[in-house]
């Protein structure tokens, strides 16, 4: 199965508790809700340390509150760039590395 067919069935099994993550109230509607124990497919969150949009710390209450075997925490860093938020100081590294992470782990 493609790299995208996996993704397409992980966001069916998990239908109601799965959305796409941008930030901002996204990330505390998913751990608010209380729906971060339901995720049962793989995970990927990214956040920059210098997210001055939304705090650093969401992405890890997010990470602490999944409860599915693999997920994965990426902290971009100023000095490998993408650590603004949504990696605009860096957005082919932000992208390059989900791209990379969705072929390995999906």
């Amino acid at each position: 199965q493609s790299s995208l067919g996996a993704l397409a069935s992980c966001f069916a099994e998990n239908a109601g508790a799965i959305r796409i993550v941008g930030g901002g109230d996204s990330v505390a509607a998913v751990h608010a809700a209380g729906v971060a124990d339901k995720i049962t497919c793989p995970m990927l969150i990214t956040h920059g340390a210098n997210d001055r949009v939304v705090p650093v710390e969401a992405a890890h209450r997010l990470y602490a509150a999944l409860t599915t075997k693999k997920k994965t925490l990426k902290i971009f860093t100023p000095e490998e760039g993408g650590a603004e938020h949504c990696q605009v100081d860096n957005r082919p590294l932000g992208i390059s590395y989900i791209a990379d992470w969705i072929a390995a782990n999906l």
